[in-house]
């Protein structure tokens, strides 16, 4: 009964395992030219294209740039940035203020695995010394975090920098809209964020479109993406929804206000890359949850969590 289904881009390799989408083998002659490069891998599995760009998304770094000026404070670069500055929010505020999302599933998920990467880890392979040196980095900032941050996600996160109980935090540029529009917070100011030992690097999040098996209405769907794709329509997203744009040439109706954001979403876009595309993530995502919960939250010894939790993921891997 679909035509064309629009897909968060990390649940994609179960519709092409369970072949529910078609091939799109002139998906480079349907796409713009000016369609963003990194976005494109996503799109592929086997080096051919199954699914269009729809909307790209990733996190950018949300501060309270009066509250880090009052303080003496620049915006944490590196990871012992992070730590040091965490820390002396703690010590200046009497509370943690600096937040990473700890809700169970997608939102622990994201945080895990940009920590992973920023160690030169991997999400499916995390009873290694890199997997290690990200969690002990977590667990070390837990003491100095908001106590707030197990409830942090897309949507608390807007509302803990809304109210000044949060100062630094990572969330999706829509959160410019509700932040600093919406809410009239001008000081809250973005960047790309911080560096790991590999350095910096960021989950590219959002949807895409793909082309449902045997539709009938093949035409009409690609001159939908088509339509979708437009430099008219992206800006219009963009402007109004607060989504970054698939198109690099998307800017033009984004007010002058807006325009430091979406510089910032482009260069987190940059060091952005998809999650592995395996049919498991989910099983993967609660695994990472349940480590993170034991090592950050209880404190439990960093090592020999992973070590556990790594034969989950293998049983995953393997069909348990």
């Amino acid at each position: 009964q679909l035509d064309l289904l629009v897909q968060d881009n990390n649940s994609l390799a179960q519709l092409v395992s369970n072949e529910l989408v078609e091939k799109i083998p002139d998906a480079e002659s349907i796409m713009p030219p000016t369609t963003i490069e990194a976005l494109k891998p996503v799109l592929q599995f086997d080096g051919e294209y199954w699914f269009l760009p729809a909307r790209p998304n990733v996190q950018i770094t949300y501060y309270n740039s009066a509250k880090f000026s009052d303080w003496g404070l620049e915006p944490p670069k590196t990871w012992d940035d992070l730590k040091s500055t965490a820390a002396s929010i703690k010590e200046k505020a009497g509370v943690g203020q600096v937040s990473i999302q700890g809700v169970t599933g997608g939102a622990v998920g994201v945080t895990v695995t940009q920590f992973l990467w920023q160690a030169g880890g991997d999400p499916l392979k995390i009873n290694t010394d890199e997997g290690a040196a990200a969690f002990q980095l977590m667990q070390d900032l837990k003491p100095d975090l908001t106590p707030q941050y197990p409830t942090a996600t897309f949507d608390t996160t807007n509302t803990y920098l809304l109210n000044e109980s949060v100062v630094l935090a990572q969330n999706w540029p829509f959160g410019v809209v509700v932040i600093v529009e919406q809410g009239g917070k001008k000081d809250i100011l973005a960047y790309s964020g911080w560096e790991g030992p590999k350095g910096n690097a960021l989950v590219l999040g959002g949807d895409v479109f793909g082309i449902a098996t045997g539709t009938q209405n093949h035409d009409m769907a690609v001159d939908f993406t088509k339509y979708w794709m437009t430099r008219d329509v992206q800006e219009q997203l963009t402007a109004k929804n607060g989504w970054p744009s698939m198109r690099s040439d998307a800017l033009g109706e984004v007010a002058d206000w807006q325009k430091p954001y979406f510089d910032v979403v482009n260069q987190a876009l940059a060091v952005s890359k998809a999650r592995p595309n395996v049919t498991y993530w989910s099983q993967v995502e609660t695994i990472l949850s349940n480590a993170f919960n034991d090592i950050v939250t209880s404190g439990q010894d960093v090592k020999d969590t992973l070590e556990r939790y790594q034969q989950e993921i293998d049983k995953a891997a393997n069909g348990g």
